[in-house]
């Protein structure tokens, strides 16, 4: 465990938190010179330590600049997104807090490669909603203003979501905002 004051956190990291263990989780980012893969959580509990989080298996691998969510149906954290080296990723994973398991969640041939985008949780629907970010592909950045869902049980296909502003106008492109619980 380290103290809170030493822990360097990587840029373009995501971070959420796990209410059963009252902490936060921080998983990827750039350190030093390259995309990391780690995972931190932060004891807010009242020690407020830091400890490297070692999962069983293989998961995600390095990337910045991803969405993290906490799935509370399941006691997970899902990270979706994000980049490495010169491409944004397009795939979905599900880390089990409980034993600290990870699972790829096949979302097919339909997700994404974004990064900067914003995810969130929505329990009543049991399904992860995405808004927004950009894709990279070398030098070429498309911005989206794209809003979507992806189904967490059953069918985990992505679907589509398009809403109007009050004026019938669609809302700008987005990237980089946060999600709030």
């Amino acid at each position: 465990d380290l103290d809170w004051a030493v822990v360097m956190i990587p840029w373009a990291s995501a971070a959420a938190y796990d209410p059963l263990r009252d902490r936060m989780l921080v998983f990827g980012g750039i350190g030093l010179d390259d995309a990391l893969g780690d995972l931190w959580a932060l004891d807010l509990a009242g020690s407020m330590r830091w400890e490297k989080l070692v999962p069983k298996n293989e998961g995600p691998g390095p990337r910045f600049l991803m969405s993290v969510t906490y799935e509370p149906a399941r006691d997970a954290l899902l990270v979706l997104g994000g980049r490495l080296d010169s491409s944004s990723l397009g795939d979905l994973w599900r880390l089990h807090l409980e034993d600290l398991r990870w699972e790829r969640v096949d979302i097919g041939v339909y997700g994404l490669p974004l990064e900067r985008q914003v995810a969130s949780y929505d329990a009543s629907r049991d399904r992860l909603i995405v808004h927004g970010g950009w894709n990279i592909d070398y030098d070429l950045i498309s911005l989206t203003d794209a809003a979507y869902e992806i189904p967490l049980h059953g069918r985990t296909v992505p679907h589509y979501l398009r809403s109007e502003l009050s004026d019938g106008r669609y809302p700008d492109g987005v990237a980089g905002q946060c999600e709030m619980p």
